[in-house]
C-alpha cells in the first residue's frame, strides 16, 4: 500500500509540475504542497530517525538532520521568491529632443588594448543622440597605449594619480570630471548593444529610480562550457542568477547592482557620496545603500551587453572567492542593522545573498559526512529503511518538481552539484577566513583574453577535489570488499550513505574535469557564413567566409587551390560591406578536401574595424536569440563518460585535432 500511495503522489506532483511550466498560476499549489510535505518530513525525521544512543551517533545524526533542514529551508525560500512571476520590464520611449545627457564610463586597469577597443567602439555606436552621449575610458593603469586608443576613437580619457578604492574609486574620480545626467558603468570587456540606452533610459521617467541593471551575459564559453565540451548545449553558470533570480528580486526592489551593464542617476549617486569603496564587492554595496536611502532599482531582463567570462579554472576560483568574501564584508559592514530603512523583504534577500556563499560549507559537509559514516560505522539514522526512502524520495522529488516548474526545465539541479563541488573547498576556506581572520585583500581583476595552446589540469588549485575524490573512491572500494566478504546483508545498513557517496563521486568526476583547462584562443571567432573574395598574386578566388573576429578571419576554399599560392603569405580579402583588407595567412586546416584558412588582419582601418565590431555585435545578439536548448549534455557524459573518452579517444579531451594542419605564415 505504501508503494501505491507513493506512486500516486509522485504522478500527481510530476503532472502538476509539467502544467506549471506553462501555466504559472499552478506554481502556487505546487509550492504549498512541497512545503507541506517537507515540513512533515522534517518533523518525522526529528522525532523518529535521529539516533538516541552513542555520542558519535547522536552528533552525526543531528548534523545530517541540520544539513537536510537547511537544504529544505532554502528550497522553500526559493519557492517563496518565485511565488508570483516577474513581469517583463519595458520602459517608456524617450524622444531625442528630450533625451538626457549620458556619460559612459569604461573602467579599465590592465585589460589588453584589443579587448578594450571593441568595448570603446561599441559604446560609440549606441543608438542615442550623439550630442547627449559622451564615452570615457577610465584608466586606472596609467597606460600610454590606452590614452592613444581613446584619442584614436575620439573619446574621453581619465586617469588619476592615486588608486585608492580600486574600481569604485576609479568611477568616483570620473564623476568629478564629468557632468552627464546619467552614468553608465561598463567593465573593459563588456560590449554594449546599440539599443542599450533606448531600452533602459525610459525607466528614469520615474523620479525615484536610481539605477537600471541588465543581465551580464558572455560571448565566450565559461569554464564549465569550455572544459566540459558543452559550449553549445550548456548554459553559462551565471545564467540562472542573471535571468531568473534577479528579475524576482526586482519585484521587491532588491535587484543587485552587478558592476557592469548598469545606468545610474547622477543625483542619486551624489546623494550617497558616490560608489562605495570600503568593500571588494563595491557594486552590491552601492546598490544596497541606494535602496536603503529610498531609491528604486529596475532590472531589465534582456541581453543588452555581453562580455568575457572567466576563462580558466584558477580565474574562476579567484573571481568567486572575491565575490564570496565581498558578500561577507557587505554583511558585516552594511548589514540589516545599519541599513535600517530596507523593507523586510529586502533584508531577507540581503541575507539570502550572503547565505548563498555558505554553499561551500554545506557541500563540503555533504562530501565528507558519508565518507566518515562508512569509514567509522557511525549510525546515520535509525528506523525502517524503506519508510525513510519513501518519505525522503517524496520530499526530494517534489523539490525537483518545484525547481523544474519554475525554470521551465531549462536547468538541471544535478549540474548544481558539479558546479558547486568544483568550488566548495576553496570557497569554504575563503569564507571562514573572512569571518574569523579577515585581512586586507585588494580588488583583483579577473584576467580576460587568455590564450592557451594545450589542455592542462590545474593541480595547484584543484588538489582538494583530488583528495576528496581519492577518499571517496577508497571508501567505496572498502565497502565493496566488506560486501563481498560478508554478503549482501552488510549492504542494508550502509545503503543510504553508500548511494549518497556514489552520487558525490560521480559529481566529483565532473568537478575534476572542470579543472582540466582546455585550449583557449584569444582571437575567438564567431561563426558567420557569407561569400567573399580573396586576391593572392593577382589571382582572385571566390571563397566562403566561415568565422570572424576583430583581429582575424577564417575562410574556406577547395584544398587544391592552396598549391597556386606558391610561397605567398599575404592576400587581400573582401566580404559584406567592408573595404578590401590586407591579411597575413596564419595557418590552415584541411578537412575532406576543403581548406579552412585563418588569416590576421593587417593595418585594419578605423572604418573597417567599426563595421566589424557592429557586425559581430549583431551576430552575438542573434546567438542569444536563437540559443539551442540548454543542458542537453548528460551528466554521465561529463563525468564517467569524459574519463572513459580521455583514455580511449584522447584527441578531443587533450585539445588535439585530427585534422591536417598546414603552416602558411612565414
Amino acid at each position: 500500500m505504501k508503494f501505491v500511495i507513493f506512486g500516486i503522489v509522485l504522478l500527481f506532483g510530476c503532472s502538476l509540475s509539467i502544467i506549471a511550466r506553462y501555466k504559472e498560476e499552478y506554481r502556487k499549489p505546487l509550492i504549498v504542497i512541497y512545503a507541506t510535505i517537507a515540513v512533515g518530513y522534517l518533523w518525522w525525521r526529528a522525532t523518529h530517525t535521529i539516533p538516541t544512543d552513542g555520542a558519535w551517533n547522536i552528533t552525526v545524526g543531528i548534523a545530517f538532520f541540520i544539513l537536510e533542514a537547511i537544504t529544505i529551508a532554502q528550497t522553500i525560500g526559493f519557492g517563496i521568491l518565485f511565488w508570483r512571476p516577474a513581469p517583463r520590464r519595458r520602459g517608456p520611449a524617450v524622444e531625442d529632443s528630450t533625451a538626457p545627457s549620458v556619460d559612459v564610463y569604461i573602467a579599465t586597469y590592465n585589460e589588453p588594448a584589443d579587448i578594450l577597443e571593441a568595448t570603446v567602439v561599441a559604446a560609440t555606436q549606441l543608438d542615442y543622440p550623439s550630442d547627449r552621449l559622451t564615452v570615457f575610458v577610465c584608466d586606472d593603469g596609467d597606460r600610454p597605449e590606452i590614452a592613444r586608443l581613446a584619442a584614436k576613437w575620439n573619446v574621453g580619457y581619465l586617469r588619476r594619480d592615486d588608486h585608492v578604492g580600486a574600481k569604485a574609486g576609479n568611477l568616483n574620480n570620473a564623476m568629478k570630471h564629468t557632468d552627464g545626467d546619467f552614468i553608465v558603468t561598463m567593465d573593459a570587456d563588456m560590449v554594449l548593444k546599440p539599443q542599450f540606452l533606448r531600452h533602459t533610459i525610459g525607466h528614469f521617467t520615474d523620479s525615484s529610480v536610481a539605477f537600471v541593471q541588465v543581465p551580464q551575459a558572455f560571448h565566450n564559453e565559461d569554464v564549465f562550457q569550455n572544459n566540459l565540451f558543452g559550449e553549445n548545449t550548456m548554459r553559462n553558470d551565471q545564467d540562472f542568477f542573471m535571468r531568473f533570480i534577479e528579475p524576482q528580486r526586482d519585484l521587491h526592489n532588491a535587484a543587485i547592482y552587478i558592476g557592469s551593464g548598469a545606468i545610474f542617476r547622477r543625483t542619486a549617486l551624489e546623494e550617497i557620496g558616490g560608489f562605495v569603496t570600503d568593500v571588494i564587492t563595491e557594486d552590491m554595496a552601492t546598490g544596497l545603500v541606494l535602496q536603503n536611502a529610498g531609491w528604486k532599482a529596475v532590472y531589465v531582463n534582456e541581453v543588452l551587453a555581453t562580455g568575457l567570462a572567466a576563462e580558466t579554472y584558477g580565474d574562476l576560483l579567484k573571481q568567486r572567492i572575491r565575490w564570496g568574501r565581498g558578500n561577507i564584508q557587505v554583511a558585516k559592514k552594511y548589514g540589516a542593522s545599519k541599513l535600517r530603512n530596507l523593507t523586510l523583504a529586502q533584508k531577507w534577500l540581503l541575507y539570502d545573498s550572503v547565505h548563498f556563499w555558505f554553499f561551500g560549507v554545506y557541500r563540503l559537509a555533504f562530501l565528507l559526512l558519508p565518507i566518515f559514516v562508512l569509514a567509522t560505522g557511525v549510525e546515520l539514522l535509525r528506523g525502517e529503511l524503506i519508510t525513510f526512502l519513501l518519505l525522503w524520495s517524496t520530499q526530494f522529488l517534489f523539490s525537483r518538481f518545484v525547481y523544474d516548474a519554475i525554470t521551465r526545465g531549462r536547468f538541471k539541479t544535478v549540474w548544481t552539484s558539479v558546479y558547486e563541488f568544483a568550488q566548495a573547498p576553496q570557497i569554504t576556506v575563503a569564507i571562514m577566513q573572512e569571518i574569523f581572520f579577515p585581512n586586507s585583500i585588494g580588488f583583483q581583476v579577473t584576467d580576460k583574453g587568455r590564450e592557451t595552446g594545450r589542455a592542462r589540469f590545474a593541480w595547484e588549485k584543484a588538489w582538494p577535489q583530488v583528495v576528496l575524490f581519492v577518499l571517496s573512491v577508497a571508501t567505496i572500494i572498502y565497502c565493496g570488499i566488506h560486501i563481498y566478504q560478508a554478503g549482501w546483508v552488510f549492504l542494508l545498513p550502509i545503503a543510504i550513505p553508500l548511494a549518497w557517496l556514489t552520487y558525490n563521486t560521480i559529481c566529483l568526476m565532473g568537478a575534476l574535469a572542470s579543472a582540466v583547462d582546455q585550449p583557449r584562443y584569444r582571437h575567438r571567432l564567431s561563426n558567420y557564413q557569407t561569400p567573399g573574395q580573396v586576391t593572392v598574386n593577382g589571382a582572385t578566388w571566390n571563397v566562403q567566409i566561415e568565422a570572424l573576429h576583430t583581429q582575424k578571419v577564417c575562410f574556406s576554399m577547395p584544398a587544391n587551390l592552396l598549391e597556386t599560392t606558391g610561397q605567398s603569405t599575404h592576400a587581400t580579402i573582401t566580404y559584406g560591406d567592408v573595404d578590401p583588407i590586407s591579411v597575413a595567412f596564419e595557418y590552415g586546416e584541411v578537412i575532406d578536401g576543403t581548406a579552412y584558412i585563418f588569416a590576421l588582419y593587417e593595418n585594419l582601418s578605423k572604418a573597417n574595424y567599426a563595421r566589424i565590431v557592429s557586425l559581430l555585435n549583431r551576430l552575438n545578439t542573434l546567438r542569444f536569440q536563437h540559443r539551442p536548448s540548454p543542458h542537453r549534455v548528460a551528466v554521465w557524459d561529463v563525468t564517467v563518460g569524459l574519463f572513459i573518452r580521455a583514455f580511449t579517444s584522447p584527441d578531443r579531451i587533450m585539445g588535439r585535432g585530427r585534422r591536417e594542419v598546414i603552416e602558411l605564415a612565414a
